[in-house]
């Protein structure tokens, strides 16, 4: 059997997901056993293509189904080669699968969201996706956010019934315009980038276990090398 470069694919997407643990505060908490957030989701096998889930409100069961509540969601996750044409000819052994561009994309949404029973947290709409792309010369696979991911209409409402209205602003730049790990540490060390994105970078916030961040700033980031950040700009 002749051995044969070929693309892998990898991407997945889960709408909910965790496990309740405890229920009440203090003296009155309990240990919650069946709480998990048992929901399907969407993956793709190495050879790619499509994968879809809707997932249907009453599909919750146990103590899970007591906090957590929403209407409806979806989640995707799909991998393409870009050149169908292309796609087609490596399949017939005319071209090397190497020179094809891919597209990897997965997205969830979760519509009526509500968590929590005498403090409850719901969410209208929430919607997330992540695109990443063939890695060409540098190597490294530039990942974006999705330029459509949206938090609507989020609300608290108190153990009296009072309801709050939470405005959360996203701002998914950072995470677009530098959409590779080395691009990103180059922007680091610009002064105008650490000013307007360094606080969506925790590039100055003061965390235990991570270095004391510098005047200038200092990217968060694991042994693994991943670096953490958040797309939320501000909660009002």
């Amino acid at each position: 059997m002749e051995l044969t470069r070929r693309f892998v694919f990898h991407g997945h997407a889960a709408a909910l997901g965790g496990r309740i643990v405890r229920r009440g505060e203090g003296k009155n908490a309990r240990v919650v056993k069946d709480g998990f957030i048992d929901l399907p989701g969407s993956a793709l096998t190495v050879a790619g293509g499509r994968s879809t889930a809707s997932i249907a409100a009453d599909i919750l069961k146990g103590d899970a189904a007591e906090v957590v509540k929403f209407d409806a969601a979806r989640t995707l996750a799909e991998g393409v080669f870009d050149d169908l044409k292309g796609h087609f000819d490596v399949t017939l052994g005319k071209r090397p699968v190497g020179e094809l561009m891919t597209t990897t994309r997965v997205t969830a949404t979760v519509e009526g969201l509500t968590v929590g029973t005498m403090i409850r947290l719901s969410i209208g709409r929430l919607h997330a996706g992540l695109i990443a792309r063939s890695s060409a010369a540098s190597g490294e696979t530039p990942v974006e956010i999705d330029s459509d991911s949206t938090l609507d209409n989020v609300r608290v409402t108190d153990a009296a019934g009072q309801t709050y209205n939470l405005v959360i602003d996203l701002d998914k730049t950072p995470f677009s315009q530098y959409s590779t790990y080395s691009s990103l540490m180059t922007a680091a060390n610009d002064a105008k980038f650490v000013r307007k994105y360094g606080h969506m970078l925790f590039m100055h916030d003061t965390i235990e276990g991570h270095a004391t961040p510098r005047p200038t700033g200092r990217l968060l980031r694991n042994d693994g090398g991943q670096v953490y950040g958040t797309i939320v700009k501000q909660i009002r």
